[in-house]
This record gives structure tokens, sequence and C-alpha cells, in this order.
């Protein structure tokens, strides 16, 4: 149901049934859209609760496909890299953990798997696992414990545009610039998860994925509609290598050059997924795609598997945050990719010029 629901409100469903369903959904939308106004009024109204640390915000306002993981851990590294310690709050969506927050690395070891944490949490922990990260619906309470913990000096939240309760010193929204949008529509009609003008409440947008579109300008007077002023940086994923899913060995991008390939994922935009393997010269793709979070069962994995030896298909290959949620026996690839920045990189490198003052470890 879940799948078929996802279908219908981005369009992949077709017909009576689905046209019924999505006009039965409108009343939702309307009151959905209410909603977020008095949410908005009321934020606009209030104080945020502050935290003794630099806090960044990178979030959005489509649910899904938007590239900000990838934004967030770019960030976290730079941090790194200038000796700050740095901790990653998130909400762990998709996770099914109990309490109001919960350690899932301490920067050490992973201490908590994908089906309790949630995908893209673990993910990030693979990513950087020199970083402590923290899950929790109270994002106040989790960067605390990141603070009493690890005496961290810099916070990035993740997914917490619309977490106004919690004041940021920086406030990210990352916009896909092949599917800006998402379908136009607001929840649950659509994937919008705020009206465009919201993005006035941003301190900097980053355009992802820009090397799929062929021009980026009508988006960014778009964008200046409604965040006229706001600076704009313009980036793309970049393919590092294929990671052997079983044996995590490296291997060159090249490797799908000229093949077949069964293309896996259960993320918000998997056609950027594809275009990114056919700009790698895969010969053939075919897209097996499941709604954003999607936790594969082994009667999926089996007939994925059956699907690529019955048709020919040379390779199957899956995302980062697929990849947290598969057993480690299969023989699958995963692409690997990091951020790269195409233009506005001053503006880019802004968002570590403030390094905050190290403080000296304490005990306890």
């Amino acid at each position: 149901m879940k799948q078929y629901l996802y279908d219908v409100i981005t369009g992949r469903q077709s017909g009576m049934r689905s046209e019924i369903l999505r006009r039965g959904l409108y009343p939702l939308n309307v009151l959905y859209d209410v909603a977020i106004r008095v949410i908005d009024w009321r934020y606009r109204h209030s104080t945020p609760k502050t935290l003794p640390c630099r806090v960044i915000s990178v979030g959005n306002i489509v649910a899904g496909g938007t590239g900000k993981t990838v934004v967030v851990a770019a960030i976290a590294r730079q941090y790194l890299q200038k000796g700050c310690r740095v901790a990653i709050v998130t909400r762990g969506y998709g996770g099914r953990y109990t309490g109001e927050y919960h350690v899932i690395s301490d920067g050490k070891n992973v201490l908590t798997p994908a089906s309790i944490a949630g995908d893209e949490a673990v993910m990030l922990t693979h990513q950087l696992p020199d970083i402590p990260i923290v899950i929790g619906k109270d994002r106040t309470k989790a960067g605390m414990e990141a603070i009493r913990r690890w005496h961290s000096e810099v916070l990035i939240l993740d997914d917490a545009f619309q977490y106004r309760t919690l004041a940021r010193d920086l406030d990210i929204v990352t916009i896909n610039a092949s599917q800006p949008w998402g379908t136009g529509r607001l929840l649950p009609c659509g994937t919008l998860r705020e009206r465009k003008k919201a993005l006035a409440r941003s301190d900097l947008i980053i355009l992802t994925h820009t090397d799929q579109v062929e021009n980026t300008e009508p988006l960014r007077r778009e964008i200046h509609i409604y965040a006229a002023g706001i600076p704009v940086v313009e980036s793309v994923h970049v393919p590092c290598s294929l990671i052997r899913h079983d044996t995590g060995k490296p291997f060159p991008i090249d490797l799908v050059a000229d093949k077949r390939v069964l293309a896996v994922c259960a993320i918000g935009n998997p056609s950027s997924f594809c275009t990114t393997l056919r700009a790698l010269g895969a010969n053939e793709i075919r897209l097996i795609a499941y709604p954003d979070h999607h936790y594969y069962s082994v009667r999926e994995i089996n007939a994925i598997q059956r699907i690529a030896r019955s048709e020919g298909y040379e390779i199957i290959v899956t995302t980062d945050k697929d990849a947290v949620k598969l057993p480690t026996d299969l023989d699958w690839y995963r692409l690997k990719v990091e951020l790269g920045i195409r233009a506005g990189e001053s503006y880019w490198r802004e968002i570590t010029e403030e390094v905050p003052r190290a403080q000296p470890e304490r005990s306890g």
C-alpha cells in the first residue's frame, strides 16, 4: 500500500482508481496547508531554544531526493579538517528507537543498526566514522547530549529546516536542480513540505545535481522571487568509486561502462541515480525503485537477483543509503558519491570560516 500511495502522489500510477484517490486526498491537503500556516505563525511569535555551540541546519522543502545528506557529510568533513569537535544530530526517520534521543555512533563505533536508527543515520556513520551521531525527535535534547558527551563545538542538524524550536546560526536548504519542487503539490497530495516562500527563512541555498540540467538560470530566477538576496551554491554528486557490498573492496567507477546494469534503490529521486549511472557509460539500465526509506525483504532481494540472472544483467548497483539495509553477503555494488561545488564556492567556504574557539576537554 505504501508503494502504491507513493506512486499515486508522484504520478507514476494512472487510471480511474488513482485519480479518485488523488482527489480524495485533496481535503487533507487543505488541512495540511492550514496547519503549516498556523505553525509558521506560532514560530514567528516565539523564541527558539539555543545551544552553547555553533548550530548549522541542513534541510529542504521537498520530502526526499534533494541530496541533503551528502551536503551534511561534506560540511562535517570540512569542520573536522579544521580541528573542530563536530557532531551530527538527525531525526532518524524510519527508525524504531525509543526515548527522546539515541546515540548511534560515538565517533569510534557504530552502536545501532539501520532497523533501529534509520537508513540515512547509519549511512552517515559509515561515511563519517570519526564523528559522533545522535538521533532524536527532540533535537535540542539530542544536541545537549552531544555537547555533554563529546564537548561538541559544532552541531550539524540533518533535515531540520522545519524544526524551528531550536535556534541555528546557519540555515541551509538543499534543492535538487533536476526536480526542484518535487510534484509541485503540498503533502499529502504531493511531496512539498512547505510552500516555496518558506525559502525566505534560509541563509544559504544549495542546488544539487546541477549537472543533470542544461541551465540553472531559470531555477535561480524562480528562487529569487521567493528568496531575494539569499546566496545560492551550485553542486554535483561526484561518483568516487563502486564498493563491492560483500567484501567492501573498492572498484573504479568505469566498472559499469558498457554493461547492462540493474539499478536498485529506495531514495527520493531514483531518476537521478539512473542519470548518474548513464553518465558513467552504462550500456543499458533497468531501474527497480521502492519508496524512500524502504526496507528490503528477503523475498524482494531474491526477486531482484532472479531478474538479474534471467534477463542477463551483468551488475547490480545500489546506493550508500540502501546498502546499510542489505545483507552483507550480496555480490552487489554500491555507488559512493561525494559533493562537488560548481558555482558559489566563496559562499560554500563561508560555512566553515567561523571556527569556534576550541575549549579544553572536560572529564565526565
